[in-house]
Formats: structure tokens, C-alpha cells, sequence
């Protein structure tokens, strides 16, 4: 559907998989178990692609800033 990426990502240390679930929410589930945690990006349309930075400390991803808004590239 429009605003869902579904394809989940390892972060480059292995300690967390990130899956984009909604219009403006990653989840952050650690790999060892346990709650996974909440990444917000309020307002934002939706995620089209999603990978780590190198260092692990944070993406970088294409995404509509707001819904019906072309996709543009972002660090965060």
C-alpha cells in the first residue's frame, strides 16, 4: 500500500533489524531479544527505500516528506 515499506534492514553491526511499518515509524527491534523501539518521523508520507549509514548511528532513505509529495532523499 502507499506509505508502507516493508523490507526489513540489518544494521551494520548485526545488533538490530529496522523495518519501516507506517507513514512515519520505523521499528528498531534488537536482535538479541527484547521491545523493539520506536523511530518517528512525524507528518512524513512514506518511506520508499531505507539502508543504515555505515556507522550504524543513523539512514539514509527516500521518502515523501508528506503524503502526496514527490520523494526526495534524506539523512537521519
Amino acid at each position: 500500500p502507499q506509505g508502507y515499506y516493508w523490507e526489513p534492514r540489518w544494521s551494520p553491526d548485526g545488533q538490530f533489524i529496522a523495518t519501516p511499518t507506517a507513514r512515519d515509524l520505523i521499528l528498531l527491534t534488537p536482535v538479541q531479544g527484547g521491545p523493539p523501539r520506536e523511530f518517528r518521523v512525524p507528518g512524513w508520507g512514506g518511506f520508499n527505500s531505507l539502508e543504515w549509514l555505515a556507522s550504524g548511528k543513523g539512514f539514509v532513505m527516500s521518502a515523501e516528506e508528506r503524503p502526496g509529495k514527490l520523494s526526495s532523499s534524506h539523512q537521519i
